[in-house]
């Protein structure tokens, strides 16, 4: 083999692995960020999950625990990377809370929750409904999913 080939073929082998790297790396770096996002989806569609049944199986304080637990956590996503799907979660969840405090005759608490699921509901880009509309429309979620 030549000089000017064995210099040919090692540039080539140069060239070749410095684009692979290049090309590799970009390719780690984006499964990386997918298997990141996939596993918070993950983890807070479980605890959605696991409220909802806390929610509509189990006693009030239990329930409300699940809940407040369950917009904690979605608070704590909105303020690092925002989605509209989160302030939607937000908002029924928020409302189910107020239905909760309804069902033991906790008006003040009630109202606080409603407002704060009119805040998300706003937040997330929807128009402006009365409680009662939220809560009805929570109502028709949740018998919709028993279904």
């Amino acid at each position: 083999m030549t000089k000017a080939a064995k210099v040919a073929y090692a540039m080539a082998m140069l060239i070749g692995l410095s684009t692979g790297s290049v090309f590799g790396y970009g390719r780690g770096v984006v499964a990386s960020q997918s298997y990141q996002e996939f596993e918070r989806l993950g983890a807070t569609a479980a605890l959605g999950s696991f409220a909802h049944l806390q929610y509509e199986y189990a006693d009030l304080k239990h329930a409300r625990e699940g809940l407040l637990m369950y917009s904690a956590l979605l608070e704590e996503l909105e303020s690092t990377k925002p989605d509209r799907t989160n302030k939607i979660d937000l908002t029924f969840t928020y409302a189910r809370l107020a239905l909760l405090e309804d069902s033991v005759n906790e008006p003040v608490q009630s109202r606080t929750y409603m407002a704060k699921a009119a805040y998300w509901y706003k937040a997330s880009g929807g128009r402006a409904y009365s409680d009662d509309q939220l809560k009805s429309m929570v109502n028709a979620l949740d018998k919709h999913l028993q279904q």
